[in-house]
């Protein structure tokens, strides 16, 4: 997952509207730099891989 944030994680393939989005066009429009915007997704990411994850568990 991090390899595709990092790689193809791009604006034209994400979904209008999401998180993902947003932090884009802020990067886009000056208002955050293209590395911090890198950082702020994964660290979106992580937390949500790990609960799906934990839940999967819990349901075996």
């Amino acid at each position: 997952m991090f390899e595709w944030l990092a790689t193809e994680a791009t604006h034209d393939q994400i979904e209008a509207g999401s998180c993902a989005a947003t932090i884009h066009d802020a990067v886009e429009r000056g208002d955050i730099p293209g590395a911090k915007a890198h950082e702020m997704l994964s660290t979106y990411i992580a937390p949500a891989l790990d609960t799906t994850i934990h839940s999967f568990d819990w349901a075996l």
